[in-house]
């Protein structure tokens, strides 16, 4: 009887380690009792036996389903690392101080649960950190205009929930993340210097090789050249804000031209009306210029 205690001491420890603690039983006076006393006077007295009984018992299925799933796929012929508890638990216990530092919604992953779409997708701790990098964390300390941004063209909705939610999509790349991050960032900036970019614009913008003080620095150019973009008396409407984005981000030979081409006709018409200004369907341009 004192093995069989001292063998249930030992299991038991073990058992409330993998959170399954409903598994057995200590009475007020100390008596050992539940599907663990069971097992151990059938016999078993290590975990070793225990673990293929224990994976047949509901209360482990529930708790380590993340684990069920992996032995079903690999059954199946699938190519997958099947876990073990101690994985699980570990993966568990970094993805909730990740998601914490991150001032994530606490609720969003206080249930193991919340954490096996992630496992099942192979998603692992530092690509998990790169999610929340890339997208939680980026958009939620991002300007305004980027955080609308990101909202508007991705359908993510309002409230840091929604914004979690959408990062750690397993249906996700680190990659498709990343460039959403950019670009939004792309079309917010330029809604903060007050150029109108539609998605496919920005995402061109988000491609090229540039960090964000580059797309920055890009677009207050092109907002440097709007009064290019106002068709005056005479001239034909053939410049957009298009041409100043190719212009500017991808030195496109065309769009050049057409930039050149007004600058050059209005300096033209400056130097014939010296001293006077340029009327456009906008107004005046270039009041009071020699």
């Amino acid at each position: 009887m004192a093995t069989e205690q001292g063998v249930f001491n030992t299991l038991a420890q073990y058992l409330k380690s993998l959170g399954l603690g409903a598994l057995f039983t200590v009475d007020s006076k100390g008596a050992p009792g539940g599907w663990l006393w069971n097992q151990i006077q059938s016999g078993i007295d290590t975990d070793t036996e225990l673990m293929p009984r224990l994976e047949q018992t509901d209360v482990y299925r529930d708790r380590f389903s993340v684990i069920v799933e992996q032995q079903r796929r690999a059954a199946a012929g699938e190519p997958v690392t099947v876990m073990t508890p101690g994985d699980v638990l570990d993966y568990e216990r970094q993805a909730r101080q990740l998601m914490s530092a991150a001032g994530m919604p606490k609720w969003f992953y206080d249930e193991p649960k919340d954490f096996s779409k992630l496992m099942l997708a192979d998603i692992s701790p530092k690509e998990l950190q790169d999610r929340i990098g890339q997208a939680y964390d980026y958009v939620l300390s991002a300007p305004p205009e980027v955080r609308a941004a990101f909202t508007d063209f991705y359908g993510v909705g309002k409230g840091d929930a929604a914004l979690a939610a959408w990062a750690l999509d397993p249906e996700r790349t680190v990659r498709d993340i990343g460039k959403a991050t950019r670009t939004a960032y792309a079309a917010g900036m330029a809604t903060r210097f007050d150029i109108g970019i539609d998605r496919a614009t920005a995402e061109r913008i988000a491609d090229l090789p540039l960090t964000e003080e580059g797309i920055s620095s890009g677009l207050q150019q092109v907002a440097g050249q709007e009064s290019l973009f106002e068709e005056g008396i005479g001239e034909a409407a053939d410049i957009t804000v298009g041409d100043g984005i190719e212009a500017v981000f991808e030195n496109d030979p065309e769009a050049n031209k057409k930039l050149a081409r007004r600058v050059g006709e209005r300096r033209s018409i400056e130097r014939s009306n010296t001293g006077g200004a340029l009327m456009t369907n906008e107004g005046l341009i270039g009041a009071g210029t020699s």
